[in-house]
């Protein structure tokens, strides 16, 4: 999923006519937002009395953010249109900029906060031998998303394999 949002999130700015010195911005709200609440969320996990279960509400509620997240960060665009955005060639398009900023933000925080619920629902439920392999298969998946970043940032248009006279083959 972080993958997904780094890989997609500046040529959305891109295509929004939004100057460069600004891309950086839309990840800064979401570790702001994470160092004030994911202390508080982790409290009321840990005491939640919901008849599913201490985890799964906050579980389920993350994943439903990291969608929506995922949801206006795809269709901004399209969405700051509904809502009345000019489609004229060099205004800047600002509620579909205001989407985007908050689908990265709800996909980015949704993502890092249902992580501790995750892991804690891994350890009410399963043994001590089950724990570890659960955080092997947990480390080993976060390297998967390792690799999509990496994937991300080769430079693929030097390699042959991909390439015929400068142009990505099909």
């Amino acid at each position: 999923m972080y993958a997904v949002e780094t890989a997609l999130t500046v040529p959305i700015l891109t295509s929004l006519r939004v100057p460069e010195s600004f891309y950086s911005m839309a990840w800064l709200i979401s570790p702001i937002l994470g160092f004030f609440l994911q202390p508080i969320i982790g409290m009321w996990s840990d005491t939640c009395k919901c008849k599913w279960g201490r985890r799964r509400p906050f579980i389920l509620a993350f994943a439903i953010g990291a969608f929506l997240g995922v949801t206006l960060l795809l269709n901004s665009s399209d969405l700051g249109v509904l809502l009345g955005d000019s489609t004229e060639k060099g205004t800047i398009p600002y509620k579909a900029v205001i989407l985007t900023a908050v689908g990265v933000t709800f996909l980015d925080f949704c993502a890092d906060s249902a992580d501790a619920p995750i892991r804690a629902y891994l350890i009410d439920t399963t043994n001590p031998a089950d724990q570890e392999r659960g955080f092997n298969i947990h480390a080993i998946l976060g390297f998967g998303g390792g690799l999509g970043f990496i994937v991300g940032a080769i430079h693929w248009h030097p390699i042959p394999m991909f390439t015929k006279h400068g142009k990505i083959k099909i």
